[in-house]
């Protein structure tokens, strides 16, 4: 019987054997990557998985290789050969320093047009338009600000919006007794939320209305100006600081012009020999973290520590309106303006500089400009360019009742550094001088702007 049971197992071992011969094992064994069949038993052998690495990893070494090296071309490419926003060149690299204290900002002036001049076309080119300048500091004027917000809708929530409604304070203070009492009412009902919300909504299209038809006679406009009155001014937009830390303060200058400053400290930063371009995008940072920690009181009040170590500069800018139709009214708005900024800055000695921006309506060969040079300041785009722009009004926007006239500068931005101080133009560019694609009647508005680059640093 055993010999017959030994007999039957190496007849049963002999049939697997032969089965196994012609169907092979594929068992494997993953972690200790061995392999088994009938003839060679276990052999020490790459696994399918680990054979299939190693099959292609040539192929993704070589494809990876072929990818790194089209970016790298891209990439060169497109420093060599772009296109720079037209109205917008290079701005200069900064110079190799000594050890000093400084700070870089930019400022820009802009006249909206208020909501004339086919407004719902060119909202999007002009919010466009906004968005490429980039501008730490906007000066606007002919905005329809306060509760109609035409500022804030056209920029990011980061900007503090600081609004002088000109006309509706002209009426209030300069204007006959029953003006003032619709001054009065006008503001009574700006305070109701239902009356508020029926006059932010009337005057687009009313002007929408008038342009359509061309009713450009008295009646008509006396009805657009009734509509706009509650919200026609200037208005400065500030990233640089939080808003309860800048002082606003307006001056009426009469015929629903004024001018508006604000004025706000910000912490200057050290910079070596040799720094870069990139450590003084790394200063900007630093400097617009007001700013980027404005919703969050928590990193708001981290942040303070370190903020009350940095050294600070206070700064003004200045915005205003001048008169468009009369030089000796506006030679007069003028002298007003001059002896308001004298006046102010007397009292506050400690001001490092001041941006003087706006919509003067005065082309470079008045004396108004004269007058400022001798009083110290500085005209941002004379001092980069040599000469002021060729035009800045009007840039070529088409509209049933646009206004027109030669083509001259009438916006500018001038400096003034304070002593101890030195301000530098690091640039200084017009915006908003070319028409949208495809439409070559449509502009962002019929002036262009302005904008300047500084770079305010210590006297040694």
């Amino acid at each position: 019987m055993a010999i017959t049971k030994t007999t039957q197992t190496w007849t049963l071992r002999a049939a697997t054997a032969r089965s196994l011969v012609h169907k092979p094992s594929h068992r494997t064994n993953r972690r200790r990557g061995t392999r088994f069949t009938p003839e060679k038993g276990f052999s020490t052998q790459p696994s399918t998985h680990q054979r299939t690495n190693a099959l292609h990893l040539p192929i993704f070494s070589t494809a990876f290789r072929g990818l790194f090296a089209a970016a790298a071309a891209k990439s060169i490419f497109k420093r060599i050969f772009r296109r720079r926003p037209a109205g917008r060149p290079a701005l200069p690299r900064p110079m190799a320093r000594q050890s000093d204290m400084s700070v870089r900002f930019s400022c820009a002036t802009f006249n909206l047009r208020g909501i004339s001049d086919r407004w719902r076309e060119r909202r999007p080119l002009l919010k466009q338009c906004l968005q490429g300048m980039d501008a730490d500091i906007y000066c606007f004027q002919e905005c329809l600000t306060g509760e109609f917000k035409q500022e804030s809708s056209l920029l990011p929530p980061s900007y503090h919006i600081f609004p002088c409604k000109s006309a509706l304070s002209h009426l209030s203070e300069q204007s006959p007794w029953y003006l003032r009492v619709y001054a009065s009412w006008i503001s009574t009902a700006l305070s109701l939320p239902p009356l508020r919300a029926l006059m932010t909504s009337i005057p687009t299209p009313i002007e929408a209305f008038r342009e359509k038809l061309r009713l450009d006679q008295a009646p008509f406009r006396l009805i657009r100006d009734l509509a706009i009155a509650p919200f026609f001014g200037n208005s400065v937009a500030c990233r640089l600081a939080h808003a309860q830390d800048i002082g606003h303060s307006t001056l009426l200058l009469g015929d629903w012009r004024s001018a508006q400053r604000i004025e706000f400290e910000i912490p200057i930063v050290s910079l070596q020999d040799g720094d870069s371009e990139g450590d003084m995008e790394e200063s900007e940072k630093k400097i617009g973290r007001h700013n980027n920690n404005n919703n969050n009181s928590s990193s708001s009040s981290s942040n303070s520590s370190s903020e009350d170590n940095d050294e600070k500069v206070r700064i003004w800018v200045i915005n205003t309106h001048l008169d468009h139709a009369h030089p000796d009214t506006r030679a007069t708005q003028a002298s007003a303006l001059l002896q308001w900024a004298d006046e102010t800055r007397l009292t506050d000695p400690s001001v490092a500089v001041i941006i003087l921006c706006g919509d003067f309506n005065a082309p470079p060969s008045e004396i108004f400009h004269s007058h400022l040079r001798c009083k110290g300041y500085r005209s941002a785009h004379y001092e980069v360019h040599g000469r002021e722009p060729k035009g800045t009004w009007p840039t070529g926007i088409q509209a049933p009742l646009v206004d027109t006239g030669a083509y001259e500068c009438l916006d500018y931005v001038y400096v003034w550094e304070g002593e101890g101080w030195e301000v530098g133009v690091v640039g200084a560019e017009v915006w908003g001088d070319q028409p949208a694609d495809g439409d070559e009647t449509l502009f962002p508005s019929d002036h262009a702007a302005v904008k300047a680059t500084f770079e305010l640093r210590k006297k040694k």
